[in-house]
């Protein structure tokens, strides 16, 4: 029996990654993990008040079912107290 066509076998996950981050590669987007870093370095110029701000408006920005996700992952992010 004949393989079937790549188009019709499912992708791993491995696949999946590098085809996204090919594409971005290609869309001149910068890498995740650099610009992860990069806001990570900035916001501990940021005052405690500031990043508390930071996280309101992320928060604002998400649906209510994801915020409590959302704001555990972003104080860890932003280095705040729970």
């Amino acid at each position: 029996m004949p393989r079937p066509p790549i188009a019709d076998r499912p992708q791993t996950s491995t696949e999946r990654t590098r085809a996204t981050r090919a594409r971005q590669q290609a869309a001149g987007l910068p890498d995740r993990e650099k610009v992860q870093r990069a806001i990570a370095k900035a916001s501990t110029a940021l005052s405690e008040a500031e990043r508390q701000s930071l996280l309101a408006a992320v928060l604002d920005s998400v649906p209510a079912d994801q915020r409590e996700g959302f704001e555990t992952a972003t104080r860890a992010f932003l280095n705040l107290p729970r």
